[in-house]
């Protein structure tokens, strides 16, 4: 059992590690709150020009995954969110789930923790210090941080105006009693040969034991098409040889429902090298997965 969470917990750090080593760490700032009866900590970065209330500065949200050895700055400082994010102006917020993982809608892990109430108190708390917008507050994550973007989404209350989940799908719980508000658009992106993640739904990391199970990749494109009343054909193109992009634009509001499949990519973040590919899968290099995000950010923020 120690020997499977602990590889639990490498797989969580080998999805951010590596390819930052040049980067200037952005300047963090740890915060704290009391919610729920515990006390929930985070990371922020204020530009200098969104330390003013009259500013309005977009918002990106950095959901880390899931096993204990991740923080959310630790994620946001080795995927690039938290300097990109920084250079493009946003308020960057970088959350710590309480324990080992998010309560992102799947029964088996973190019952009982108010992590989308959290991270509405996170927010609200930031407002006092910066200038947000409150049109423009978005979530990137990755696996457990990419599932619970989606509940996010879900539940949020139409705070969000889009997420962008990495490695992974709608969980077959939540997607029953999923009901976004507002025009949310998404942004997938998955890999067809993700270990822990099945493209074609199922356990999530079965070989760790129970930790709940997702929808197809398909299956969650769909969803969200429908949700956000998507009408017409979707454009499909390529990126490459191994990226197969499917976007739907005639949606709801604005919103825009896209998903860049990585074919034959692993659990890993695009644009990243994973550590350990014979866990993992193989990563890719097809496209900056960083860039891509704040690109569909930025354009979702001008969509009002």
């Amino acid at each position: 059992m120690r020997v499977g969470l602990r590889l639990i917990r490498w797989a969580a750090a080998a999805l951010t590690a590596a390819g930052c080593a040049n980067a200037q760490p952005p300047a963090w700032q740890a915060h704290s709150l009391v919610h729920d009866g515990a006390t929930r900590t985070w990371h922020e970065i204020v530009p200098p020009a969104c330390a003013v209330r009259e500013a309005r500065c977009p918002v990106v949200v950095a959901l880390h995954g899931g096993g204990g050895m991740m923080n959310g700055a630790r994620f946001a400082d080795s995927t690039g969110l938290s300097a990109e994010g920084a250079r493009r102006g946003y308020v960057v917020l970088a959350p710590d789930a309480l324990g080992a993982n998010w309560n992102d809608g799947r029964p088996e892990l973190a019952a009982g923790i108010d992590d989308v109430g959290f991270i509405g108190a996170m927010i609200a708390d930031a407002r006092g210090r910066a200038g947000v917008d409150p049109a423009r507050i978005f979530a990137a994550g990755a696996s457990n941080g990419g599932l619970m973007s989606y509940r996010l989404a879900c539940d949020g209350g139409g705070m969000f105006r889009a997420v962008a989940p990495v490695i992974a799908h709608l969980g077959a719980a939540l997607i029953e009693r999923c009901r976004p508000r507002g025009a949310v658009s998404l942004f997938m992106i998955p890999g067809t040969a993700d270990r822990l993640m099945p493209y074609e739904g199922g356990g999530v990391a079965m070989m760790f034991g129970r930790r709940g199970s997702v929808v197809s990749s398909d299956r969650t494109l769909a969803f969200w098409q429908g949700a956000m009343g998507c009408r017409g054909a979707p454009v499909v193109e390529r990126r490459g040889g191994t990226v197969a992009v499917t976007r739907y634009e005639n949606c709801r509001g604005g919103a825009v429902v896209q998903r860049w499949t990585v074919e034959g990519g692993g659990h890993s973040w695009p644009g990243r090298r994973p550590l350990r590919p014979r866990l993992s899968g193989p990563g890719t290099d097809a496209f900056n997965a960083t860039e891509a995000i704040f690109d569909f950010f930025d354009a979702a923020g001008r969509a009002r």
